[in-house]
């Protein structure tokens, strides 16, 4: 406000410059920069961009900044006799190094925990059947079983039998062979499972759906026994 009207007082006078003195153009750290207009005891001080610290007094100040940074500072000089408004710039640095500003953090999308497979109740069943074996041996056994179960299913869709009674015989060959009969809980399980997608009477023919029927459940009892680690 008061240099505004100093302005409107002085508008038709003539602007001329003011020569700011300074004791050091490069200040070091953490010091202070003192600039003076000699002669002239008043003096409307203005810093941008704003300082750290500042004192005035009269036509002395006194400037602190941030290492690195560069500050204009501006003296305007009144004289109310010789109505004249004067006004002078100057320019000073602090040392060190500028001011590092980060860039801005861009938020992190939230890991999104991965979505669990739903587990096959069947699979379900034959785990909990094979935690109850005892062999030894028992992730081969379970491996080779599984195994004759891949087979089968393969072999379900062409295969010679008049009647489901006819391959699942050949299945428990093949099935003896692989565990000779150790895995107990296991081929309890698959029984009971069987039982209720399989017909279970001995006179049932084996039709092309029945073939289908068969492939599918094979498979499906091999996926189960390939979880049996």
């Amino acid at each position: 406000m008061i240099r505004l009207a100093c302005l409107l007082l002085f508008a038709s006078t003539a602007f001329a410059d003011v020569t700011i003195e300074v004791d050091k153009k490069v200040v070091p750290v953490n010091s202070f920069a003192t600039l003076t207009v000699k002669a002239s005891p008043t003096v409307l001080w203005k810093v941008f961009p704003k300082p750290v610290k500042v004192f005035t007094s009269g036509n002395v100040i006194h400037v602190a900044g941030v290492p690195g940074g560069t500050y204009s500072v501006y003296a305007d000089v009144v004289d109310f006799e010789k109505k004249t408004f004067d006004g002078g710039v100057i320019d000073i640095t602090f040392d060190g190094a500028s001011p590092v500003v980060p860039d801005p953090v861009k938020p992190v999308d939230p890991v999104k925990p991965p979505v669990p497979v739903p587990v096959d109740a069947f699979t379900t069943k034959i785990l909990a059947a094979y935690a109850k074996e005892t062999a030894p041996n028992k992730a081969a056994l379970a491996a080779a079983f599984a195994q004759v179960y891949r087979t089968k299913s393969t072999e379900a869709a062409t295969t010679n039998a008049a009647r489901f009674i006819d391959f699942m015989l050949l299945l428990e060959a093949a099935r003896s062979a692989a565990d000779g009969g150790a895995l107990s809980e296991i081929r309890t399980a698959i029984s009971v499972e069987l039982n209720t997608l399989l017909p279970t009477t001995v006179t049932t023919a084996l039709d092309a759906a029945g073939k289908s029927l068969l492939s599918t459940q094979m498979a499906r009892v091999a996926v189960a026994l390939e979880a049996c680690k």
